[in-house]
């Protein structure tokens, strides 16, 4: 993934508001391999990081290590 999928990002923004936790932690996951053109979606990921669960905080912490120093 990568810049190509740069089109995912609305969609991809929109499940981590209303998605169940699977799908929302696919999504947070595909948003950090997209990578710094998704950087938009930083701010609603960074509330996962204090998530009770430990695959979606770490989906969290893997998306926005993606988005490099700008996250």
């Amino acid at each position: 993934m990568g810049a190509e999928a740069a089109e995912a990002i609305p969609d991809l923004v929109s499940l981590i508001r209303n998605a169940d936790t699977n799908t929302l932690r696919d999504a947070v996951v595909s948003l950090g391999k997209i990578g710094l053109q998704a950087e938009l979606a930083a701010p609603p990921i960074h509330a996962f990081l204090k998530s009770t669960n430990a695959a979606l905080q770490g989906a969290a912490i893997e998306a926005l290590g993606g988005f490099g120093s700008e996250a």
